[in-house]
């Protein structure tokens, strides 16, 4: 679309900028990187479950590494199904919100995230999909199991005019930086200064 063709443009002269009111952050892919790690701690035994989740960004595992056919295959499979059987047991003895911050330092998701392009816009989605299945446990534990119901209702009910401006993608970036967005989700003027790079052809 035109407002990601700004943005590469942006990038390409080297100048910040970020694109804002980009829809829910529930049709984005952190949401399926979310299912992707809950189906994985719900069951770690799931060989092949698993190995789709170690090449999400949580376990961040190549191809090859995760490849069945590579000798010691099944030892290596073995260890990242460990990792999530552990994950899956801290879930349920920590709140939510302390449970993913030790996932994210142990996975080591924002080195790795922003050490990559587009990463910055990635780990923001991760983070909010997170602080939106901590309101929906007000606090408490979960399983994961239980996180996963969540994250899919979560999805199912979309469509619910309740906390979809919480469910809203934020801007990926708090530094100074161009905002970018389109004639359909601005609210007129709430910008000191707007630049309407296409209104020649409208």
């Amino acid at each position: 679309g035109t407002a990601e063709e700004v943005q590469y443009a942006y990038a390409g002269a080297g100048v910040p900028a970020v694109r804002t009111k980009t829809g829910s952050v529930l049709e984005t892919d952190a949401y399926h990187q979310w299912r992707l790690l809950l189906a994985a701690l719900e069951q770690p035994s799931r060989g092949a479950v698993v190995r789709a989740a170690g090449l999400g960004v949580f376990l961040h595992r190549s191809p090859s590494w995760l490849d069945p056919h590579h000798p010691g295959a099944d030892l290596r499979l073995s260890e990242v199904q460990q990792s999530c059987a552990r994950w899956a047991s801290e879930l349920t003895r920590l709140p939510f919100l302390a449970w993913y911050d030790t996932v994210r330092s142990e996975s080591g998701l924002v080195s790795t995230l922003l050490s990559t392009p587009g990463g910055e816009r990635v780990l923001t989605d991760i983070d909010h999909v997170a602080e939106l299945l901590a309101g929906e446990l007000a606090g408490g534990r979960a399983t994961a199991p239980s996180a996963l119901r969540i994250l899919e209702q979560m999805k199912s009910h979309l469509d619910d005019e309740q906390d979809r401006e919480g469910r809203m993608r934020r801007i990926d970036s708090d530094s100074s930086a161009v905002q970018i967005t389109t004639l359909h989700s601005s609210k007129g003027l709430e910008y000191p200064i707007v630049l309407v790079p296409f209104a020649w052809c409208a």
